[in-house]
């Protein structure tokens, strides 16, 4: 599988073609980046209320949003008890994005404040819900807290950095998490055929060797590519025998 990215323009259709292909992956960091750009696409103040009821209207989606109380989390809650940052409502927080300002909780209007954090849940949707319900009574308890829930904003200290904010730069010159996050990044995801990435890998360097690398469950080898003794390919080749004891090579993704 290879994923390639195309710009697009930051529209709803665009949104859920990504977030659609992106779905069965179970990836939580790509899948986080395009709900972000949920609410960039979206001019009004949207709450993640909002993006979950549209996920829960999508059919063939199983990725859910969860709202969860940041003081049982204990990332969270040490972030906050150690005046790191604070957990903004999801329809404030565009109003303190890149703002060098933001130094303490002193310049938070409380009632921007957050008593639940959005977590991301990549996974089937009966799990999602299993999951859900660890943290609210019912489906329903969890959308309620959704509508106030946010994410996490940390101070920026004197000695740090100038902020993304405070410099004009181009849409070309940003990273790519952050055009994907803007809704300007459409994924693309092609099916790879393993031999010809190996092969293509072995003519760039025909001084590498085949060397075993691990010997598998059923007492088969796994051979990579190997050059100045380090593994130059992603893919690897398992050699097993079939029933006339002729030899069998099966391409694999070395993890």
């Amino acid at each position: 599988m290879e994923i390639q990215w195309q710009d697009c323009d930051p529209r709803m259709e665009n949104f859920l073609e990504n977030i659609t292909a992106i779905d069965p992956l179970n990836n939580l960091e790509m899948m986080s980046l395009i709900c972000f750009s949920y609410y960039e696409i979206n001019e009004e103040r949207k709450s993640p209320r909002d993006l979950e009821l549209f996920l829960r209207n999508q059919n063939n989606l199983q990725v859910g949003l969860i709202a969860v109380d940041w003081r049982k989390d204990p990332h969270y809650a040490q972030m906050i008890n150690d005046k790191k940052g604070v957990i903004i409502k999801r329809k404030y927080f565009q109003d303190y994005v890149g703002q060098t300002k933001i130094k303490s909780i002193a310049n938070v209007n409380p009632e921007h404040l957050a008593d639940y954090v959005t977590f991301v849940s990549c996974r089937p949707r009966d799990y999602v819900i299993q999951e859900t319900l660890t943290h609210s009574e019912s489906m329903e308890e969890n959308l309620e807290k959704l509508e106030e829930a946010g994410e996490m904003i940390t101070f920026t200290q004197d000695n740090s950095t100038l902020a993304e904010g405070d410099i004009k730069i181009s849409e070309e010159r940003l990273p790519l998490t952050n055009l994907i996050q803007k809704g300007k990044k459409l994924i693309k995801i092609r099916e790879v055929n393993f031999e010809e990435v190996f092969q293509k890998c072995f003519e760039q360097h025909p001084d590498a060797e085949a060397k075993v690398i691990r010997i598998m469950h059923d007492g088969s080898s796994l051979l990579a590519l190997i050059k100045e003794s380090q593994i130059i390919c992603p893919i690897g080749i398992n050699i097993t025998f079939n029933q006339d004891g002729e030899k069998v090579a099966k391409y694999l993704p070395l993890q």
